[in-house]
């Protein structure tokens, strides 16, 4: 089986478990005959959050309709190589970078600074992107990759702002959970949690 790569985030959770639900349908190219069963393992690999959210009840309808499939799921958010991982598909946020890879892009991926309604009371509402250079910004990291440069844009200007943390990790959950404790400035993904804004437990930082 070849290996495939994707990314992956749309509007709705409904429209996100879609497509999901349609990268995997894709496996079914590989049958020979309209009528044939499939049969065997798929060795997928997914960002933790987009996995447990999306990824994992996906899964669940595919298997209903070829209940011969099983899969290995691998929840990570760190990129891998999927040659070396003995991998088959994987659904990744971001640039394609490994030219030996097929890619179909799904969906694009917003994301938007959040902090809580907390921290914001008690360390002030940054203004401009170098006010962010004067507070707790929640920075995604693992060895090899820092991603303390933000690009953040505004209409078709892109201002790559540079911040600085007391608080690092290689798990998007737990950036969610910081940044909802009130421990700093998170970049999230708007399908990661749309939620919450919605009921006022993180609003948006420099939103224009």
């Amino acid at each position: 089986m070849r290996a495939a790569i994707a990314a992956s985030s749309v509007l709705s959770v409904a429209e996100r478990a879609r497509v999901a639900l349609g990268v995997l349908e894709e496996v079914q190219e590989l049958a020979t005959g309209a009528n044939q069963e499939l049969h065997g393992t798929i060795r997928l690999r997914a960002p933790t959050p987009f996995g447990r959210k999306f990824v994992a009840s996906a899964i669940h309808d595919f298997c209903r309709l070829h209940p011969h499939v099983g899969f290995d799921l691998r929840l990570s958010d760190q990129v891998q190589d999927l040659h070396g991982r003995n991998l088959d598909l994987a659904i990744r946020m971001g640039e394609l970078a490994d030219s030996r890879l097929m890619a179909r892009r799904v969906g694009s991926n917003r994301r938007v600074l959040a902090a809580s309604p907390a921290y914001l009371k008690a360390q002030g509402n940054p203004e401009t992107p170098e006010d962010l250079a004067q507070h707790n910004c929640l920075v995604f990291a693992y060895p090899g990759l820092l991603q303390n440069t933000w690009p953040l844009r505004k209409g078709r200007r892109e201002k790559p702002a540079t911040v600085s943390s007391t608080l690092h990790s290689d798990s998007g959950d737990v950036l969610h959970a910081w940044c909802l404790a009130g421990l700093g400035i998170s970049l999230r993904e708007t399908w990661d949690i749309h939620e919450e804004l919605r009921d006022g437990r993180l609003v948006r930082v420099l939103p224009e």
